[in-house]
């Protein structure tokens, strides 16, 4: 079902013709839209994935002065003051999901924990990628002063050069030291099945992310990670079969065996991408490689070890 669909065509039909009725003072610089981290909002929807956050609902943002002066108002009377269902579908007058009410910075600082684009590079290494993911993700319905579709698109414009290099080396370190440096030769002649599942699902959980890192591409937490990763064009429809593999295999040699092939399938895609020098050693996966590329001074000094 097109959830974003049912949410746009509810604000259209109550929650705008309310708003404008109710609050006409601000309609021309408050946004509405349907954006966060449910898989309705990241397109992942399915009769397993419908919880209490499902539903016919949207979110109002304005500006934090506007809204220390009416949002908590604006948000009780919304959700009172619409149907108690839609399309079939109970909306929060109704007991399903609420519409919430936020100042833009408020909410920036609370998802991203930063209430404005970054002004340093090394700020962005404090901003989770899957809050990046949800605030970029879903669908703004209402936005006459484009101020959360301004510094959406901003975001949406992905990580700088240098964070971008810096996290593709983290996440090959991660690749490297989980996979090729310790499965074969150490965890799978050992036979220890427990560690070998940790370091499997480590290894597995960095490649996705690295190839997520290689398609310019946020990604999201965790429980939608392999998700999204199946549907990303570049590397994924090669590496994702070996990921399988590395996943479902009862041997603990078949599984670095696959986890070889995985390593050097995103050896080449990194040097391919042009994230390392052409000479470049390609060592722990090309990780360090890629460290000394940075022109950032700060970022240069950051650990490529981050677990």
């Amino acid at each position: 079902m097109d959830t974003l669909g049912l949410c746009r065509r509810f604000f259209e039909t109550h929650g705008h013709p309310l708003l404008q009725r109710e609050f006409p003072e601000v309609m021309n610089r408050i946004a509405a839209a349907r954006i966060g981290g449910g898989s309705d909002v990241l397109g992942a929807d399915d009769e397993h994935s419908r919880d209490d956050a499902w539903g016919p609902t949207f979110q109002v943002f304005m500006p934090d002065g506007d809204y220390r002066q009416i949002g908590p108002r604006m948000r009780e009377v919304v959700n009172r003051a619409v149907p108690p269902e839609f399309e079939g579908h109970p909306t929060a007058a109704g007991g399903g999901p609420s519409i919430d009410v936020f100042g833009i910075r408020g909410f920036m600082r609370e998802r991203l924990g930063l209430g404005r684009y970054p002004h340093a590079q090394s700020e962005w290494l404090d901003i989770p990628e899957g809050a990046l993911r949800q605030f970029i993700g879903g669908e703004v319905f209402y936005d006459p002063s484009q101020k959360l579709s301004g510094v959406r698109a901003q975001f949406a414009a992905y990580y700088p050069p240098d964070v971008w290099r810096l996290l593709i080396a983290r996440a090959a370190y991660a690749c490297w030291f989980y996979g090729e440096h310790n499965y074969p030769g150490r965890l799978a002649p050992r036979g220890d099945q427990v560690t070998g599942l940790v370091a499997r699902g480590r290894f597995c959980e960095a490649a996705m992310r690295l190839t997520f890192l290689l398609n310019h591409c946020y990604a999201p937490y965790w429980k939608w990670l392999h998700w999204e990763f199946r549907r990303l064009p570049a590397i994924a429809p090669e590496l994702e079969p070996i990921i399988e593999r590395v996943a479902a295999a009862t041997d603990m040699h078949e599984q670095a065996s696959s986890i070889v092939a995985a390593c050097t399938l995103l050896r080449r895609a990194i040097r391919e991408q042009g994230v390392v020098p052409s000479d470049a050693r390609m060592d722990y996966l090309g990780a360090f490689d890629a460290m000394r590329t940075l022109e950032d001074a700060e970022l240069a000094r950051q650990p490529v070890r981050s677990f």
